[in-house]
């Protein structure tokens, strides 16, 4: 038996072996078939440069000879007519100066960023924008390098030349992809099971005249038509939920095809969205197209990188250290480990000496702990340990924290928008500071992917039928003004605290044109109705569990992509501006000197022209076309404020003096603006 053991054991190695083996020769083929089919697209676009040039020498030639051939004929001709004007009267010679002076002004006239193209119409000038092709290019933006702009021109040349001889046919290769219903489409009557009354279920949602329900109702489908239309999308399918809402906004919006996967298309998209960080070389983009994420933005998602830079912002004098305190008291660990101790034996003698254990890079409750024992300080990898608010602001007696989304198109300069609607997530179990419920996470987290394990405990609420352990901002605010808080205050607070994060966190954040984000930031509000920052989330979920889910997040997808709007560009006449950029380079002109740019600037309009249909991109600083939800927060006086705080520079076109900045103040944020007139008064009685 043990001989037979050994020999099962011996086949099943083998066996998992011969696995190995034909998965590696499997992807070593794949590879092959790739470099092989890579090398022949180079070899065809090289073979049409050669043919190309070889033209272009025998069209000089050809002109050079005719050009001599006019010469000698204009020699000839020149000569007669000077014999003849010898012969003309003095007025003759007046009229002809008085017509050379007619066309001097009317060339004069003429204007110099627009020129009229008989087939393809108004040029725009591109070149307010780009002083030259290199800056088409986002890699060119930092680094200036003539042998590797030839290298991206080819590679870019040789991406969009296998795009154009794929995607030939529109309605032949656009693969459709059926997606699952949504809650909203599943219908009423299947949440009998959840709902306690389903009849007053229906009443609410239609007493509440909601218009995300409205439109989400009635908004088309389009996944079966093809568009005809370059817009073109990829969502990566590392997340169902992510695929699912993303694909089904862009399905929503008749402009947008999806890009064929498994063609090896690479990034000929217009946007691109993904939920980790997206792996793709940001050197081979165009400037005009889209990624949602930055490079870098850990500083200000993880938890250990978003305290060191508020702490950094602090230094800048006692008024920044006063502004940028929104984050409750903080230690890293295993780095702070000593003043965790001294400030943890301070605290001792205090009726509820708690603190709240997280791990720096991890999300959705994961790892997090309450403790009042330092016992309870057990990691293996970095934490953090923050001070526990035992002063929550409570509704019906349970805790509550707040889910806000924030999208930032920008960072230095900073450019970011807040959406007017998100969530206050309950806890299921009434709020207690009993050592005995010290480890009843129910009580004390509030985070969605938790408390919906414990729905069943749920307080009995009519307004969290439709919402799980959720409710909308809109109801927070009928709830908090039945307790006589004002929500304005509690709002003005909130757009403060992400604009002071931000402010604080985007000097290692560095400019991409290409990038965007969605970020989640997680707030707090004490019983002094202070917000407190808690967390901020680089991919907040998007799963939708519910009907306040389908509500919500679907809508603010729509809004984002809509906000975002890339420009849409022709990607075959992109093919033929960089063809006859590397035919230029292969006959030895260079690309990035200061004559050709200057004598080229029309050119590079024209080419821009024809790739962007002389759609403009938007500036930083100008409306979007489309809001939505959304609200902009910077640039905007306050934001120019809290960038100059700590320690930035006023980026941008916006320069706001400290009158503005009051005047926006109190317009905007009318509880601040009174405080600091209050703080002036008392100094001026002092």
């Amino acid at each position: 038996t043990d001989k037979i053991d050994e020999l099962r054991r011996l086949a099943q190695t083998e066996g998992e072996r011969e696995k190995v083996k034909n998965g590696e020769m499997e992807k070593r083929r794949m590879e092959e078939a790739k470099k092989k089919q890579r090398e022949q697209i180079m070899n065809e676009v090289e073979e049409k440069l050669q043919r190309a040039v070889a033209n272009d020498e025998k069209r000089g030639k050809k002109m050079a000879r005719s050009d001599s051939q006019d010469g000698k004929e204009a020699a000839v001709a020149t000569q007669g007519a000077e014999s003849k004007d010898r012969k003309k009267s003095s007025n003759s010679s007046s009229e002809l100066l008085k017509r050379k002076g007619a066309q001097t002004q009317a060339k004069k006239s003429k204007p110099k960023t627009a020129v009229q193209d008989a087939n393809a119409g108004e040029v725009v000038a591109y070149d307010r924008l780009h002083k030259n092709i290199s800056e088409v290019f986002s890699y060119f933006l930092h680094h200036t390098n003539e042998s590797t702009l030839a290298e991206v021109i080819k590679d870019m040349l040789m991406v969009y030349s296998s795009f154009n001889k794929m995607m030939g046919s529109v309605e032949e290769n656009m693969r459709k992809f059926r997606i699952g219903p949504s809650p909203l489409e599943i219908g009423l009557d299947n949440l009998q099971r959840n709902a306690r009354n389903l009849d007053e279920l229906d009443l609410q949602i239609k007493m509440r005249d909601n218009e995300y329900y409205l439109r989400a109702k009635n908004q088309e489908i389009h996944s079966d038509e093809v568009k005809e239309s370059t817009l073109y999308y990829r969502v990566i399918k590392s997340r169902s939920e992510v695929y699912d809402i993303v694909t089904r906004s862009f399905n929503r919006k008749p402009q947008w095809n999806e890009l064929p996967h498994g063609l090896n298309l690479r990034h000929t998209w217009n946007l691109m969205w993904t939920w980790s960080k997206p792996k793709i070389d940001m050197g081979k983009l165009v400037c005009w197209q889209k990624v949602n994420h930055f490079l870098q933005s850990k500083n200000l998602t993880r938890k250990d990188f978003i305290k060191k830079n508020l702490e950094l912002a602090q230094r800048h004098g006692p008024r920044a250290a006063a502004t940028f305190n929104v984050l409750p008291q903080t230690f890293v660990l295993p780095k702070e480990y000593v003043q965790f101790i001294e400030e943890f034996s301070k605290c001792e003698e205090q009726n509820h000496n708690y603190w709240i254990l997280k791990p720096v890079g991890k999300s959705r409750g994961r790892g997090i702990s309450v403790i009042n024992d330092i016992g309870g300080v057990t990691y293996g990898e970095p934490i953090i340990l923050q001070k526990y608010m035992t002063n929550p602001l409570l509704l019906n007696g349970h805790k509550f924290d707040l889910r806000i989304y924030v999208l930032v198109t920008s960072f230095n300069p900073l450019e970011a928008f807040i959406y007017k609607e998100g969530f206050a997530r309950l806890s299921t179990v009434p709020f207690s500071l009993n050592p005995s419920d010290i480890g009843n996470k129910y009580i004390h987290l509030t985070n969605s992917s938790i408390q919906k394990h414990n729905v069943g405990e749920a307080p009995d609420d009519p307004d969290m039928i439709y919402g799980g352990t959720k409710i909308c901002l809109k109801t927070l605010k009928t709830k908090l003004q039945s307790q006589q808080i004002s929500y304005d205050k509690i709002w003005a607070q909130t757009i403060e605290v992400v604009l002071k994060s931000l402010a604080a966190c985007q000097h290692d954040i560095p400019f991409n044109p290409n990038c965007f984000e969605l970020y989640g930031y997680d707030v707090i509000i004490d019983t002094n109705q202070k917000v407190w920052l808690i967390e901020v989330n680089s991919s907040p979920s998007l799963s939708r569990e519910n009907y306040l889910d389908d509500l919500i997040k679907q809508q603010l997808i729509d809004d984002t992509i809509d906000l975002i709007d890339p420009v849409d560009f022709d990607r075959v006449k992109l093919e033929e501006a960089l063809e006859r950029r590397a035919r230029e380079e292969c006959r030895n002109i260079p690309l990035n000197t200061s004559n050709v740019v200057n004598s080229n600037a029309s050119k590079l309009n024209y080419d821009l022209s024809q790739v962007l249909k002389g759609k403009m991109p938007r500036k930083y600083g100008e409306m979007p076309n489309f809001l939505g939800n959304y609200d902009r927060i910077a640039p905007t006086p306050l934001s120019e404020k809290y960038v100059k705080l700590s320690g930035g520079q006023k980026f941008g076109y916006m320069g706001y003096s400290q009158e503005d900045v009051q005047k926006y103040q109190a317009e905007h944020f009318p509880s601040s603006a009174s405080h600091t007139n209050l703080k002036k008064g008392e100094k001026e009685k002092k």
